[in-house]
């Protein structure tokens, strides 16, 4: 049984059964906390202690504006910048917002595999690197990646523990209201963006956690909730509670078979 395929709330009744149970049956939880801690973790990339979380929402949500608050919060959170084939904004620069590339070279990075996930949004290419996300988990590092339903779909193929978030609108016509209010885009595009994001949020289900942007300072902490709680995870902590308490891992020069004795 690996670790890992262990629910949450089965760790959370052990260890409160631990505490509620006889001296002498102590051996039984003993043993278990070494399947527990000894179990190998099977993973495509090969990473310390990261954690890697995936935030996703139709165009007009406010995603965009979650994420940038909940960074000044949390500065130890990283969001690697993106490639777009599409044109910069006003304000926007290149290296810093995306990498601003052609098409052609979009099309290179993706013929060598070069992205962790890419995706065609009204007609322009996104993408993240894989070379620049592995970098950064192999660090231990705790990354932050906006993209969308198709973005998060290949990111769960490559990195099984991704925790991934989906930020929906209190109603659809709400959305349309924001959109109006953006005053950026044409009416057909409004449309067009209405479309995608009826596609976009028929696909709630396959997300972990759904948060509706109500009320933005709710929405905000209850996003940072999710981060926090992410990186308190069995497959998080497992390295930090393997040097902290060594009498719980097997693999330890300071096991000892029982702690208690």
């Amino acid at each position: 049984m690996q670790a890992d395929s262990i629910p949450g709330f089965l760790i959370c009744a052990f260890i409160h059964q631990l505490s509620c149970t006889k001296l002498s049956h102590y051996g039984h939880f003993v043993a278990l906390s070494r399947q527990l801690f000894s179990a190998p973790k099977p993973n495509p990339i090969t990473v310390t202690c990261p954690s890697l979380f995936v935030v996703s929402g139709p165009s007009g949500v406010g995603k965009t504006s979650l994420v940038s608050a909940l960074t000044e919060a949390l500065p130890q959170i990283t969001c690697p910048v993106s490639y777009t084939t599409r044109a910069p904004r006003p304000g926007e620069r290149d290296g810093i917002d995306y990498y601003f590339v052609s098409t052609e070279q979009f099309d290179d990075m993706v013929a060598q595999e070069s992205f962790l996930e890419h995706a065609r949004v009204f007609g322009n290419f996104y993408g993240t690197s894989r070379h620049t996300v592995e970098n950064h988990l192999q660090q231990g590092e705790t990354l932050l990646l906006e993209i969308d339903w198709q973005g998060a779909a290949q990111a769960r193929k490559l990195f099984p523990e991704v925790i991934t978030v989906m930020i929906l609108p209190p109603s659809i016509s709400n959305l349309r209201e924001r959109l109006d209010q953006r005053q950026q885009n044409a009416d057909g595009e409004i449309e067009q963006r209405m479309l995608a994001a009826t596609n976009e949020l028929g696909h709630f289900a396959e997300f972990d956690y759904l948060i509706i942007n109500d009320n933005f300072e709710t929405a905000l902490e209850e996003l940072r909730s999710v981060i926090i709680a992410g990186g308190l995870r069995h497959s998080v902590q497992r390295e930090k509670i393997a040097q902290l308490l060594p009498e719980l891992d097997p693999a330890s020069p300071g096991h000892r078979r029982d702690p208690l004795t």
